[in-house]
C-alpha cells in the first residue's frame, strides 16, 4: 500500500463505508448511505449525501429526480479546494457528465472511478488517464 510522503499508508485514511470514505476530508465517494458531503460520479448511482459534488451535466439530471441534496457543480479540470485536499473531476467516458475524481491529499494522488469507458459513448467526453499513486475502483456488480 502506498504511503503519502508525510503520513500513514493510504489504507489508513481511506476506508469502505458503503462508498469509499476519505477520512480527514470527510468526503464519501458515490455514497450508498447518508453522508455530509459526497461525490457523484454519474447520474446512475444513488450518491446519498447532504451536499454532492458532480459535473454540471450530472447535477442537471440529478436535480430532476432528487430534491434533497444541495449540489456543488464543477466542470471537468477545475480544482476544488476541500479542507486540506484538492479535487479535480475528469471525464470518465460513460454518459455525458460522468466523471472520475482525482484527489490530492497528504502528499498522495488518489484516482477514484466507478464506470470508465475508454471510448466515449454518445455525447460523453473521452476518459482521461492521469497518473496516480493509488487507484480506487468501485465496480458495481453485473446484473
Amino acid at each position: 500500500m502506498v504511503a503519502a510522503s508525510n503520513s500513514r499508508p493510504v489504507r489508513e485514511w481511506v476506508t469502505w463505508e458503503d462508498g469509499f470514505l476519505i477520512h480527514g476530508v470527510g468526503l464519501c465517494l458515490d455514497p450508498r448511505r447518508r453522508a455530509p458531503i459526497g461525490f457523484a460520479s454519474d447520474a446512475f448511482g444513488e450518491a446519498l449525501a447532504k451536499r454532492l459534488i458532480a459535473t454540471p451535466d450530472t447535477v442537471r439530471f440529478l436535480r430532476r429526480h432528487r430534491s434533497a441534496p444541495s449540489f456543488l457543480p464543477s466542470p471537468y479540470g477545475r480544482t476544488i479546494r476541500l479542507g486540506q485536499s484538492d479535487l479535480r473531476l475528469l471525464p470518465a467516458g460513460g454518459l455525458p457528465g460522468a466523471a472520475q475524481l482525482e484527489l490530492r491529499y497528504r502528499g498522495a494522488t488518489v484516482l477514484y472511478a466507478r464506470r470508465i469507458l475508454p471510448e466515449p459513448s454518445g455525447l460523453a467526453v473521452a476518459a482521461e488517464t492521469p497518473r496516480a499513486d493509488v487507484v480506487l475502483l468501485d465496480v458495481p456488480a453485473a446484473p
